[in-house]
């Protein structure tokens, strides 16, 4: 995609998709996280269950494999499937992606070739059918602890940043994917509202407090919605002012995926949060 194309569609629609330059760095993902699973189950879970040498005597990375892993160990020992979710969270396999050559290259024409900066990365495990996690139609923003605190997160005009969201198993309607309101970026940013999660357990795998933003009726009359369907070897690059939601998987899978937070030094989105910092 040339770069008149890259910022055209950006400003029109509030995302694109990026094909990846690299080769391996999906696989390096999904190995990893395969090879922690395999080390909790084998180290940590009972080991004479005869059902957990099954499990983990397969080193596939096909989606029934990883399915079988994360679930087991999500059902039966919880409070190691946190510490697992949040191992995997810092995968250094993760930054190396996000320093794919077209990822950088996409971002460098956005941001006019200025200074990137990358404020946060995470990774998300989502068992499909039964989501802990699935979002309502929301915005996203810079959720650093002190930046609650002050309330500087609800005030930031977010239009020149971006979210890089990459699917490291594959994101349909099987297994889940995301939902976007086209063009939504225009209007600006809207009121969100927090809904407390009942029943809560202290695990990464339960089920998470709801952020929801009731958007416009105007909005949702202009803004056509789309169900992106991603291959893997792709990331698609968002407007943090796009209205985008969950849609749950329809099938039982994984849907294992990570994202990026980026602006650049010279915004104004990085000029109010440096000084909370």
């Amino acid at each position: 995609m040339i770069k008149k194309n890259i910022v055209t569609e950006m400003e029109t629609n509030g995302y694109l998709l990026v094909n990846h330059d690299y080769k391996f760095g999906r696989k390096n993902v999904l190995l990893n996280s395969n090879n922690l699973a395999n080390y909790f189950l084998r180290h940590y879970a009972i080991k004479k269950i005869k059902k957990i040498k099954k499990i983990t005597s397969s080193n596939s990375l096909s989606q029934k494999s990883l399915y079988e892993k994360f679930n087991f160990l999500k059902n039966q020992y919880p409070e190691y499937s946190s510490k697992l979710y949040n191992m995997i969270q810092n995968d250094t396999s993760l930054t190396n992606h996000y320093n794919d050559k077209n990822i950088i290259k996409t971002l460098k024409i956005l941001f006019k070739n200025k200074n990137i900066f990358k404020l946060a990365q995470a990774m998300r495990i989502d068992l499909s059918p039964k989501y802990h996690h699935a979002l309502k139609w929301h915005q996203d923003f810079f959720d650093f602890l002190s930046m609650k605190t002050s309330g500087i997160s609800l005030n930031i005009n977010y239009k020149d940043s971006y979210t890089v969201w990459s699917p490291f198993t594959k994101a349909d309607q099987n297994v889940g994917t995301m939902e976007v309101l086209v063009g939504s970026h225009k209007y600006g940013r809207h009121n969100h509202y927090y809904e407390k999660a009942k029943n809560k357990k202290k695990s990464n795998y339960s089920v998470a407090d709801t952020l929801e933003l009731k958007v416009p009726k105007n909005i949702l009359n202009k803004c056509t919605k789309k169900i992106i369907n991603i291959n893997k070897s792709q990331s698609i690059i968002f407007s943090m002012n796009l209205i985008h939601r969950t849609v749950i998987g329809k099938s039982k899978g994984i849907r294992l995926t990570g994202w990026g937070r980026f602006t650049s030094t010279n915004s104004s989105s990085f000029k109010n949060i440096v000084k909370y910092f």
